[in-house]
């Protein structure tokens, strides 16, 4: 088994760090005691989360931790370090990376503030192994929490488009010079073809280009001596090419590969024009060839590193898209077909905001067409259909990419799904809610009402009301309950018994299950012997809660729709948790309107006796006086509360009455 620094076993929690690879392995060895974020053990559950996600991820990233910036990265990013390496792990960022701060530093900040930055082919000047280098990069930063859900640090995911960059300088370079070749007739090659005699004439350059000898071509040879050169892949692509223009005549263009002597390949560009007798047949046909093989293996590189920076994007575990300046949406990645699984291309342009929820579109638009007016960061929350149909919460960001003169080239956006954290949010403005009705709520059944109204209209339900179980454990009776509108018949004042709903239904409900039926016709459990119980109330579709006291059960909660529904488990849990908390609500007002009975009960008996009854706390001011305590104290009863003994009977009475109330009070 492993052994920690301190020589103990890894536990099963830090497990992950074990499986991340050599810079996992460097951080389970770390001394971290010797720092702020102290022994690894007790690090927060979000640091361990962040740090499971990025040593598992084959993209290079980057996080920074707490308010010092302690570093951490995965094996992928590794290499971005050169020399640094070796004093990396655990250092403040900022001091890894000093002598860049002044371009990196506001993108941190700005992460670090709760924005989502992303650069492309952003230039770097880095010394990373003894000498300066030109480099660019590709990345994103984005903002971490801790457990508080407190902004805690940063995380970063680069990529390096250096060659990307380089490529695409070269292939201009190429096609530029390619321009001016084909504009001032600076063509490798050039030949002529006698096409009724078959007879081809050709310069040195275009013969040696074809493996044909110069003097042989300048004195013109059969095209079959030419085509021996095509790569045989691609000669019945060019002959098909050939053929097509002597049906028509005019411009011939094609690219295709050349085998030359020492087995090499060079791509080539062909133009040319076919001119075509009055008999409709092909005549004349002169062209240029140029060698693009430089060109061809630029634009491969490109493709490459366009790929790879295709493969980081789709490694990331969050939706991202681009669009062009004017906000015409044309990419996304993977995670975000995976996530509302349409296809690929159905949502480029602005056909993106059709997925939204109809209530957030016009809102959404209207933040994205800001956006795109002032050049300002986007950023808004919406709901967003998902694959199973349903809507969920995210969090959409956007920035701009501008190039040196501050124009706007391109737009950066994610898509951040942050569906249960609105839905603890929700919840939580729920419960305060309904715990603030349940407090001003002072009698039982006021509190039963309080809490079905407020989650029947938070649920969105037909009815919902709170049953009562009889000392028989057979009937339910409803003193109260809260329903839609007047046209869904209320429960109120009804007893039923119980069985009469189904002995498997009931048998749960009194194991302790909560109910949870989505279709009374078709679940078993209610079963067709049973419907016209249900359909006497008006139900179709339920969840119940039962609430046991003392191992029987004592009272449910229900919610009723009149039509199937399927229930989702945030709902149900909901319902449990407003279920035990109206148990114990009703149960505490059950309690105070019995102390209230009892106090009035006593109030009545010892207001019958002609004897004086009073009581005083420990500093001597009354708190209870019966009505004969008029006659001694000389104010009625309610004037004498709140009143010192020594008030009510006079310093001197007192005087004589103190030694027996403070042995009393002793």
């Amino acid at each position: 088994m492993t052994r920690m620094r301190n020589g103990e076993g890894v536990p099963t929690s830090l497990r992950f760090l074990e499986e991340g690879g050599q810079t996992g392995r460097e951080i389970l060895a770390y001394p971290w005691s010797d720092t702020p974020l102290g022994p690894l053990e007790e690090w927060p559950v979000s640091l361990r989360t962040t740090l499971a996600t990025m040593l598992a991820c084959p993209a290079a990233m980057f996080l920074a931790w707490g308010p010092e910036g302690i570093s951490f990265f995965n094996d992928a990013y590794r290499p971005v370090f050169g020399d640094r390496l070796r004093r990396a792990l655990g250092a403040r960022f900022r001091e890894i990376w000093a002598d860049l701060w002044e371009d990196i530093g506001p993108l941190v900040d700005a992460a670090l503030r709760g924005e989502s930055v992303a650069q492309r082919n952003l230039p770097l000047l880095m010394d990373r192994y003894g000498v300066p280098e030109e480099s660019w990069w590709s990345f994103t930063y984005s903002p971490v929490r801790d457990d508080a859900g407190r902004i805690n640090g940063m995380i970063c995911v680069t990529a390096e488009t250096t060659a990307e960059v380089l490529a695409e300088r070269a292939r201009r370079r190429s096609d530029e010079r390619l321009e001016m070749a084909l504009s001032a007739g600076g063509s490798i090659g050039i030949w002529d073809w006698d096409v009724a005699a078959d007879r081809v004439t050709a310069d040195p350059r275009f013969a040696a280009l074809y493996g044909v000898d110069p003097e042989m071509a300048a004195a013109g040879v059969p095209i079959a001596a030419f085509f021996s050169g095509v790569h045989p892949d691609d000669l019945p692509s060019l002959k098909a090419s050939i053929g097509a223009v002597f049906g028509t005549g005019g411009q011939f263009d094609a690219e295709y590969r050349l085998v030359q002597g020492d087995g090499s390949i060079r791509w080539v560009a062909a133009q040319g024009r076919c001119t075509l007798g009055e008999d409709g047949t092909p005549r004349h046909f002169p062209g240029v060839s140029f060698d693009i093989t430089e060109r061809k293996r630029i634009e491969q590189a490109l493709r490459d590193s366009q790929d790879r920076f295709r493969g980081i994007i789709n490694s990331v575990d969050q939706m991202i898209w681009s669009t062009r300046p004017d906000g015409y949406h044309d990419f996304y990645n993977e995670r975000w077909y995976a996530f509302t699984g349409v296809p690929a291309g159905t949502t480029d342009g602005e056909a993106w905001n059709g997925m939204f929820h109809p209530d957030d579109r016009e809102r959404a638009w209207a933040a994205w067409q800001h956006a795109l007016a002032t050049g300002e960061n986007y950023q808004i929350e919406y709901r967003l259909r998902h694959r199973s149909g349903l809507y969920r919460w995210v969090l959409g960001r956007a920035q701009p990419v501008r190039d040196a003169d501050g124009r706007i080239v391109r737009w950066f956006g994610t898509c951040t799904d942050i569906h249960d954290r609105k839905l603890a949010e929700e919840r939580q403005a729920f419960l305060l809610g309904l715990n603030d009705r349940l407090r001003e709520a002072d009698e039982p059944q006021a509190v039963t009402l309080a809490a079905a109204a407020t989650l029947g209209a938070h649920i969105g339900v037909a009815r919902a009301g709170y049953g009562e179980i009889d000392e028989t454990g057979e009937i339910v009776r409803v003193e109260r309950d809260w329903t839609r509108d007047p046209s869904v018949p209320s429960l109120a004042g009804a007893s039923r018994i119980l069985d009469g709903f189904g002995p498997a239904v009931i048998a749960e409900l009194r194991a302790g299950l909560t109910l949870v039926v989505e279709d009374c016709y078709a679940d078993p459990r209610a079963g067709h012997d049973y419907a016209a119980t249900w359909d006497s109330i008006g139900c179709r579709s339920l969840v119940v809660v039962p609430l046991i006291r003392e191992g029987r059960l004592r009272a449910i909660l229900y919610l009723h729709e009149p039509k199937p529904r399927v229930w989702r488990a945030e709902e149900i849990g909901l319902i449990e948790d407003v279920a035990q908390r109206v148990g114990h609500a009703a149960e505490r007002a059950r309690a105070e309107q019995a102390e209230r009975a009892n106090a009035r009960e006593l109030r009545l008996i010892a207001d019958s006796l002609p004897v004086l009854i009073a009581l005083f706390d420990a500093d001597g001011v009354c708190r209870f006086a019966n009505a004969a305590s008029a006659d001694w104290f000389g104010a009625a009863p309610a004037e004498s509360v709140g009143q010192t003994l020594a008030a009510l009977i006079g310093p001197a009475d007192f005087a004589e009455a103190r030694p027996r109330f403070e042995s009393a009070r002793a």
